[in-house]
């Protein structure tokens, strides 16, 4: 009673944890859902219209993008740009300008006074008793050089001890600079400059002809092509300054100074400028007419032209605006109307669940995964619905039906594949396009994948499902008169589709077996293949085990087919079961060439510990090999918890103590709790007992089986396992002729006076 109660606790709380998925699936697709509806007509120009199209309302015929955007470029044109003057800036550079030119001459002046106190120090060493004196003079002069040099250093961040600035007091030829005549010239240029105007931003980026400045509070217009940038203000006074210099380094040095001294005059006033440009261009008219209610746009196969589609794309447009304007109480209508359909549309999926494989609601990781396989095509068809509505082709629905078919079985994969089609269609516009599109691709993945053998066969899936496609699209196009280079487009579209589709599906499909702990069916075929390096070592090393192995594994496929149980994780599962007795190959009696039992040469506690040690044998190997555990519990539980029946017996006999401890002779466990366990430690004993049986005539077969799963009743190792009497039946009558038929021409071996201890014994 108290783990009946506890059990339900936990299923209480696992359904908690589906609900709350289900709702969160439901409110993702009604948030994916459209918001507003898609456009009604999808015509080009020179496109062929298939039905009449009437104005539902009254509405704007809107100019072509192209014309408005020519008409504001001609407005703008006429908007004069902004600009502040500045005042202070005439003044202050005129000032630097007269500050540089002193300091220059001062430089110029104490460089020659300090080489000249050089020169006369030097000349003067030896005639003179005041040599002192000479140096002090020397000092002096260096210290007030120095001091200019950093005066330029800190007022003009230049290095006037490098070139072109040697210039200015050590010219390379020669020449000194004027620079009463250069400081003149200078002003008088920069101070016309000025006067036109210097702005702070590239002529280049002003739109307009013209340009207003503004002096307190009084604009004055100007002719853009009369002012100067900062750049060209720069070369108009470099050139003219320049042209009174022939040393190249002189030139050079004035132009450094150009670039130190000339600042804009007049700034750009951005904001005043832009809200009239916005005033300019919110009065140009963007309707060239109207269209009334009920008036026909145009009829039937007829052509579009540029006229006939700018009306068409401002229907669409109005249409656009007034879903976009739905505002209020029919806002929330329309999403509690998308939460309504998608509940509908997924309440379909769970009551398909509930008939199909009520399991999946008690196994939250298994149902995460289901949503997760559903949601994948869901979040990147939605993504393709908002980026490229127009493109419904490229919406990957494939990947849920090939992940659901792979992780789950075909019809979990057909039926959840639907819901996902009709939820993205409905995203898409409620398309019923869309649903003839994807429909047939998503059966082909099915049906590509569910023969395939090995997960490197990408070609096969990619191959059906691009097949599908251009069955689907060729129809469509066929019936909606397409063009083919549209239907060509549309088919190079699918094609990739169906690449990114089965690259995306088998990447994730190793990640989501990590992470989940799932092993899937191309797994398992996978470790079904006996060139894999444990099988092959079997079948080399222990190769009666492995002909035990393969037998069983053949007879368990068959008896899981007729009760309903997963066929290949119980046929894979009994090619590993055995797997221990590599480390002691000899002591199984399917591996020894002679008569003699080697069991039988050791004591019974010993010849049980070895014996028993394979099952621990078998799971150290499984881990070292990376085998998933859906196989480790085919090797933990082939035997239970039972007892080794045939050395039990024998100690007893031997022994001189009145009680033995059974657990010294009892396998580890645990017992089986799938239906596939359960059938390989039923099946596996009956193939041993009956390969052991001297006369195995099909009655002593028959009775052989029935004492095998008899004797596990009894012993309650199949009370943990689903298995009822309806499935032991169906399990007797599938392997009992397959065992007739292995087993009724064996060679007699001799009697033996226990028989049945020796059956018991000889299937180890």
């Amino acid at each position: 009673m108290v783990m009946k109660k506890k059990k339900t606790v936990v299923e209480k709380k696992v359904s908690i944890w589906v609900i709350f998925i289900l709702i969160f699936i439901v409110l993702f697709s009604a948030l994916m859902a459209p918001k507003k509806q898609s456009y009604q007509y999808n015509y080009q120009v020179s496109d062929i219209t298939r039905t009449d199209i009437i104005a539902p309302y009254d509405f704007d015929i809107l100019k072509q993008q192209s014309v408005i955007q020519k008409e504001q470029a001609e407005a703008l044109k006429k908007v004069a740009y902004v600009f502040s003057q500045d005042e202070s800036v005439v003044a202050k550079q005129i000032e630097h300008t007269e500050l540089f030119f002193q300091m220059a001459v001062t430089l110029e002046r104490r460089y020659l006074k300090y080489q000249q106190s050089q020169q006369t120090r030097n000349l003067e060493r030896y005639s003179t008793n005041d040599f002192e004196r000479l140096n002090e003079m020397v000092q002096t002069d260096s210290n007030a050089y120095v001091a200019i040099v950093n005066a330029f250093r800190e007022k003009y961040d230049i290095h006037v001890d490098e070139s072109p600035y040697t210039e200015l007091y050590k010219p390379t030829d020669g020449k000194y600079i004027n620079f009463q005549q250069t400081r003149i010239n200078f002003i008088t240029h920069l101070s016309s400059l000025f006067e036109s105007g210097i702005t702070d931003i590239p002529l280049d980026s002003i739109r307009s002809t013209q340009i207003s400045v503004r002096s307190q509070s009084i604009e004055t217009p100007a002719m853009v092509k009369n002012i100067y940038d900062r750049v060209s203000a720069m070369e108009q006074l470099t050139e003219n300054l320049a042209k009174n210099f022939d040393n190249y380094s002189q030139k050079i040095l004035i132009s450094r100074v150009v670039h130190l001294l000339v600042k804009p005059n007049l700034i750009y006033d951005k904001e005043r400028t832009i809200t009239r440009q916005e005033d300019v261009i919110g009065r140009i008219p963007l309707v060239i007419g109207k269209v009334y209610k009920d008036e026909k746009i145009v009829g039937g196969n007829t052509l579009i032209t540029q006229e006939i589609y700018q009306k068409i794309y401002s229907l669409n447009f109005a249409e656009e605006k007034r879903n976009f304007n739905t505002q209020g109480f029919n806002t929330l209508l329309k999403v509690l109307g998308d939460i309504l359909i998608m509940a509908i549309l997924y309440m379909l999926f769970v009551l398909f669940l509930i008939l199909h494989d009520k399991s999946l609601f008690a196994d939250v990781n298994k149902f995460s995964l289901l949503i997760i396989c559903m949601m994948l095509s869901l979040g990147l068809g939605s993504a393709v619905a908002v980026l490229a509505p127009a493109y419904i082709v490229l919406a990957p629905v494939t990947i849920t039906a090939m992940l659901l078919l792979v992780f789950f079985d075909d019809r979990i994969a057909i039926f959840g594949s639907t819901v996902v089609l009709l939820v993205l269609a409905y995203i898409m516009g409620g398309s019923f396009r869309f649903i003839i599109i994807h429909a047939l691709p998503i059966m082909m993945a099915i049906l590509s994948l569910k023969s395939s053998r090995t997960r490197e066969n990408v070609l096969r899936p990619l191959l059906f499902i691009l097949i599908g496609y251009l069955i689907t699209i060729t129809a469509v196009s066929i019936s909606s008169l397409e063009s083919l280079p549209s239907m060509l487009t549309m088919i190079a579209m699918a094609f990739g589709n169906a690449i990114v589709s089965v690259l995306i599906t088998n990447g994730l499909m190793m990640i989501i077996e990590r992470i989940f702990g799932v092993t899937t069916s191309l797994s398992l075929l996978e470790l079904s293949d006996m060139n894999r390096p444990l099988l092959k070592r079997l079948s080399l090393e222990a190769p009666g085990t492995f002909n035990h192995s393969i037998v069983v594994g053949n007879l368990l496929e068959a008896a899981a087919e007729k009760i309903g149980a997963d066929s290949l994780l119980a046929r894979v599962g009994a090619y590993y079961h055995d797997i221990g007795k590599l480390s002691k190959t000899e002591y199984f009696v399917e591996n020894q060439s002679g008569d003699e039992n080697k069991l039988n040469q050791l004591k019974p506690h010993m010849a049980a510990k070895v014996v028993i040690s394979h099952v621990r044998n078998g799971l150290e190997l499984a881990e070292q090999e990376k085998l998933p555990d859906v196989i480790k519990n085919f090797i933990t539980t082939h035997h239970g918890t039972m007892i080794v029946d045939y050395f039990y017996q024998k100690a007893k006999q031997e022994s001189s103590e009145s009680i033995l401890h059974e657990s010294e002779f009892q396998y580890p466990g645990p017992k089986p709790a799938t239906k596939e366990t359960g059938l390989l430690m039923i099946v596996e004993a009956a193939e041993a007992a009956v390969r052991s049986l001297p006369k195995p005539t099909p009655r002593n077969i028959e009775v052989k089986i029935d004492e095998v799963i008899s004797k596990r009743l009894r012993g309650g190792q199949l009370d943990e396992c689903p298995l009822n009497f309806t499935d032991l039946t169906k399990i007797k009558k599938s392997i009992y002729p397959l065992l007739v038929g292995l087993y009724h021409e064996r060679i007699q071996y001799p009697e033996d006076k226990k028989d049945d201890e020796k059956i018991e014994n000889k299937k180890y």
